[in-house]
């Protein structure tokens, strides 16, 4: 068979492979192109998935083990730290025992409740802490589970510093003096409002009046004023640190108690505060 060497057939099997090898080159140009826009989403999403589940507020959390505090970890998102206070040198000297036989302390925010009165401050949450120190590694162990504080700490920039437990803790904020609350103790607990205004002061309340009524309320309630939207983050705190507690609108509450937010404290608290007293020896 003879092979057709005219110039007609050359012409004709160079532009055969020039449109091949276009056709290739728009073939790899569109895969490169698609493998960055999908790495592009990949990191987009990433970024999202990160605020979604990235901490919006500072935090504080008690590890415990064994029922006795060994470390808080404040967490300050604005500043991108996270503090330390180990406590494994304070004597909390604390009859342990009550902790086991009592029902009280059965609850998640019972507990954190009375971690709270101990420690003079609000506690977002208590987790019982099982490994021998505060490395960036155990922490992030200990954490895989919690998302948004795993995520936080996994940040290369992350600022961590620990320190001894000096009696009191650093605030997290600033006071709140735009929502004042008050605490109107209404049973027959003496000292619960004072130890709820130590605590919720540490953890930047303004609490402006302390008092008392013979109402002897079985639980505690929670009463704001609707017309001071500054109140809203503090009712939202409370409520979190309070969680069995009721919820009532009162716009008269300023005339009657010169703030924004009182907070009836009720027996529920009481029993609490009882329990909080006798873990102590005396």
């Amino acid at each position: 068979m003879l092979k057709d060497y005219s110039a007609v057939a050359k012409t004709a099997k160079v532009k055969k492979e020039t449109i091949l090898k276009q056709g290739l080159t728009w073939k790899i140009a569109l895969f490169l192109l698609f493998s960055v826009v999908v790495i592009v989403v990949i990191l987009l999403g990433l970024g999202e998935f990160r605020k979604l589940f990235s901490l919006r507020d500072n935090q504080r959390i008690l590890l415990v083990h064994n029922h006795q505090p060994v470390a808080v970890l404040s967490f300050r998102v604005a500043e991108n730290q996270l503090l330390i206070s180990d406590l494994r040198t304070t004597e909390f000297d604390l009859k342990m025992e009550n902790w086991e036989s009592d029902e009280l302390v059965a609850t998640e925010a019972s507990s954190n409740l009375i971690y709270s009165f101990i420690l003079g401050t609000v506690l977002d949450q208590v987790d019982d802490y099982q490994f021998e120190d505060f490395s960036k590694t155990n922490l992030l162990n200990f954490f895989k589970a919690k998302r948004s504080h795993y995520l936080f700490l996994q940040n290369p920039d992350l600022l961590i510093r620990e320190q001894r437990f000096s009696g009191s803790l650093p605030a997290l904020r600033e006071s709140d003096f735009a929502c004042p609350i008050a605490l109107i103790n209404t049973t027959t607990e003496s000292g619960l409002a004072t130890t709820m205004a130590m605590v919720l002061q540490q953890s930047s309340f303004s609490i402006v009046k302390k008092d008392s009524t013979k109402d002897n309320l079985t639980q505690s309630k929670i009463v704001y004023d609707p017309q001071v939207p500054a109140c809203k983050s503090v009712l939202a705190k409370l409520q979190k640190f309070l969680p069995g507690s009721f919820l009532e609108a009162d716009e008269t509450i300023e005339a009657t108690h010169r703030s924004s937010v009182a907070v009836y404290i009720g027996q529920d608290l009481a029993k609490l505060h009882v329990f909080f007293v006798d873990l102590f020896h005396r």
